[in-house]
């Protein structure tokens, strides 16, 4: 029986049973032509338990979806608490917005950009983290580049 559809090529399930579980995946076109099912895949469930999550280093990753329209989201991991400062800038340096000014705990963090609530156009634009410690001394700095595209 049919449980669900998706446009991505990455299914993500919960799993909330220790039973073992069976899919077939189909594809579908963009002339609606429908693909035969796959071979049937089990999985087999052999323990549920929560993994641990331990911050081993401070890291900004690359945002997604680049390029992007209209909006993307940022992730960064932090290992220790400090005052994080997340901003935008375009090419030339300038500052479009800043997206985070605050204090934050160990962890993993989204943050969604969204290009139309500051109207930019189609170009390059620079995310740079700063974190720094109770002392007010930078920890870590990062920036990534990305693609706005109209």
């Amino acid at each position: 029986k049919l449980v669900g559809t998706t446009s991505d090529t990455v299914i993500t399930d919960v799993i909330n049973s220790k039973k073992n579980i069976y899919y077939k995946a189909t594809a579908v076109d963009n002339q609606g032509n429908v693909s035969s099912p796959g071979e049937e895949i089990v999985v087999v469930i052999v323990g549920v338990d929560q993994p641990k999550i331990e911050e081993t280093d401070f890291r900004l990753y690359q945002n997604y979806p680049n390029p992007f329209n209209p909006s993307t989201t940022l992730t960064y991991r932090l290992k220790s608490p400090g005052n994080v400062r997340l901003v935008v800038y375009d090419v030339k340096g300038e500052m479009i917005t800043e997206l985070v000014n605050e204090y934050q705990s160990a962890g993993y963090y989204e943050k969604l950009f969204d290009a139309k609530a500051v109207n930019l156009s189609s170009g390059v634009y620079l995310f740079r983290i700063e974190v720094k410690n109770e002392n007010n001394i930078p920890v870590f700095t990062d920036m990534r580049k990305s693609i706005l595209v109209k």
